[in-house]
């Protein structure tokens, strides 16, 4: 019998993931390759349309993993660009200087953005200071749904970054 159980779950897996990948991104045939993304909800339009986002904190892994694939592929891999408006909550050296800022959402878990710095923006990251209000601008490295700090999370990082204030 948790064979059949294994079996079933695997075929629906299976299924899943064909469904998930065969269909496009929500707005892909108004989105351009290269579109610059200005909000978190920018991002969630990127979810396979079957997949609830205000949901997300109840997927299964194998549906987080999709969804994970299906981001990486439209934003990181595609090379997108990401222009958010921010409030930083820390400026630390983690592998390289980096801002990081929890977003607000209505969405039911946190948002948090990354945005990683050539050494040559240490001395205007210096000025910064925590609940400052910048646009961050970069590159997508990373956008994933994981347990990030004990808590499920969607996690947005950018490389290359430049920000203003």
């Amino acid at each position: 019998m948790r064979r059949l159980e294994c079996l079933l779950a695997l075929l629906s897996l299976v299924a899943f993931l064909q469904l998930g990948f065969s269909q496009t991104p929500q707005q892909s045939t108004q989105v351009t390759a290269k579109k610059t993304l200005e909000n978190y909800r920018d991002v969630l339009e990127y979810l396979p349309p079957d997949m609830s986002r205000n949901k997300a904190a109840k997927w299964t892994f194998a549906q987080r993993e999709t969804v994970n694939a299906a981001l990486k592929k439209a934003l990181v891999e595609a090379g997108l660009n990401g222009k958010f408006r921010l409030k930083v909550t820390q400026i630390a050296d983690w592998k390289g200087m980096t801002i990081y800022a929890e977003v607000p959402n209505n969405e039911g878990y946190k948002i948090r953005a990354f945005g990683k710095f050539s050494d040559e923006w240490k001395p205007k990251l210096a000025d910064l200071k925590k609940g400052d209000s910048i646009t961050l601008e970069g590159n997508f490295s990373h956008v994933a749904y994981e347990d990030l700090w004990n808590a499920f999370s969607l996690s947005i990082s950018m490389k290359d970054c430049k920000f203003t204030k």
